[in-house]
């Protein structure tokens, strides 16, 4: 029996939307980004020092809102701080799981930045708040 809005695969709650595809692709479009090599984006002219830290709190910021909308019941957040301190923690492992890989993957052109790290992780923290500071109701 498929439940409306499910896509055909089978997950331990019993349905994946297409929501969770969404974020799963927008994690996808992460990981191209950060292991994209170092001169894809020499072109991008700098317009102040640090600006990559505020691309990296916008990118996590968008994925844990992906993250947030795809896992929401009904429209409604949900609600708890485990759930919040979850989102944050999945969205910052990414992050740091990005990093190593730059380290691992891409050695001598991109690295580990522990700066980046933190930037992610504010991005996650920053999405998370927001949301609920406006729609949530915990």
């Amino acid at each position: 029996m498929k439940r409306e809005g499910c896509l055909p695969f089978r997950a331990a709650r019993g349905c994946v939307s297409w929501r969770d595809g969404l974020w799963v692709a927008y994690a996808l479009g992460v990981l191209v980004l950060s292991l994209l090599p170092s001169r894809s984006f020499r072109s991008v002219p700098a317009l102040f020092v640090h600006e990559d830290k505020i691309a990296h709190v916008l990118l996590y910021a968008g994925l844990a809102a992906v993250l947030v909308w795809a896992r929401s019941e009904g429209g409604r957040l949900l609600r708890g701080l485990a759930w919040r301190s979850g989102v944050v923690g999945i969205v910052a492992g990414y992050g740091v799981l990005m990093e190593l890989l730059q380290a691992v993957c891409c050695p001598g052109d991109r690295m580990l930045s522990v700066g980046d790290m933190t930037a992610n992780a504010a991005g996650a923290l920053l999405a998370v708040t927001v949301l609920w500071r406006k729609w949530g109701t915990a």
